[in-house]
């Protein structure tokens, strides 16, 4: 929930949840898990049914394409 933010962090929030849509699936599912609902890595791995250590390597993946979609928003 977004209530009680402020202007500004409203619209960083608004944002990071778009570029969250555009990252390729399961991407904004698992940072949104990682990030927003606090899940550690062993929590997104059973979620996905996948190692520790693919998860680790997924979310890592997936936290460099959002930050590279950041840099190219103007």
């Amino acid at each position: 929930s977004d209530e009680g933010l402020q202007p500004g962090d409203k619209l960083d929030l608004d944002y990071v949840m778009g570029l969250l849509r555009q990252s390729k699936f399961p991407c904004d599912e698992i940072l949104r898990a990682k990030l927003w609902e606090g899940l550690e890595i062993g929590e997104i791995a059973a979620m996905l049914a996948i190692s520790y250590d693919a998860a680790r390597m997924k979310i890592d993946r997936c936290l460099k394409d959002v930050q590279e979609r950041a840099r190219k928003k103007p």
